[in-house]
């Protein structure tokens, strides 16, 4: 009985555990004039920091645009306009690649339409810049290619965005100029989730400590007795 209660107590001092972590990857290009073409750098998973369990992929977009409308009769003329930024993404990874290839244009920035501007003849109406974002996400759970993101040692792979920009002008009976300044920039980011690599010997809880004491002590006395 003395030996088996000192086993137990021995076991719990060398233990195998293995814990859930994360680790991301991000870039973050800044709004530029479109047309676009940027690039950023994500990390594959470096198989040495444990067991892959899971893969999200995430791309953002951001813009601003202002448009002007320009009446080019001699009559008063009723318009608005309104912007779309249609970003296409590229990889060269050939798991995201295939993905962004079948689903692109990736993301849309949408700048809602301009109000109805009542523009007198030769005159000129312009709009305030408009914001507009927008982002998807992709997990392991959606595919599971994604799951051969990783290496032995650290490594990357690029994203790549380019930009189609529309302009879509209402009303003016065919005789307004419209323009747009238009500014957008591409992001995107990978989170990997993994189970950590087993660690052994742990530091014994005191209570493990002192279980194991009473049992050498006991162990002691019975030789003694014997």
């Amino acid at each position: 009985m003395k030996k088996l209660f000192i086993a137990t107590a021995l076991a719990a001092l060398s233990t195998a555990n293995a814990s859930a972590a994360t680790i991301s990857y991000v870039y973050s290009n800044p709004e530029e004039a479109t047309e676009l073409n940027q690039t950023g750098t994500l990390g594959f998973f470096n198989s040495n920091l444990g067991t892959l369990t899971g893969v999200e992929f995430t791309a953002f977009g951001r813009g601003t645009t202002s448009i002007t409308l320009t009446n080019n009769t001699i009559q008063e003329q009723t318009a608005s306009a309104e912007s779309s930024v249609f970003l296409n993404f590229f990889s060269s990874d050939l798991a995201l690649r295939g993905i962004f290839n079948a689903d692109n244009p990736f993301l849309t920035l949408s700048f809602d339409a301009s109000p109805n501007f009542s523009i007198p003849a030769g005159g000129t109406a312009n709009t305030s810049p408009t914001v507009a974002s927008d982002s998807q996400s992709l997990d392991s759970a959606l595919y599971s290619g994604l799951l051969s993101l990783q290496t032995v040692g650290d490594r990357t792979f690029d994203v790549t965005c380019t930009s189609d920009t529309t302009l879509t002008l209402h009303g003016g009976g065919g005789n307004i100029q419209a323009g747009q300044t238009t500014t957008a920039g591409c992001g995107g980011e990978i989170t990997y989730t993994y189970d950590e690599a087993s660690t052994t010997n742990v530091v014994p809880e005191p209570a493990t400590l002192a279980l194991l004491g009473l049992g050498l002590a006991g162990l002691a006395a019975r030789r003694r007795k014997d």
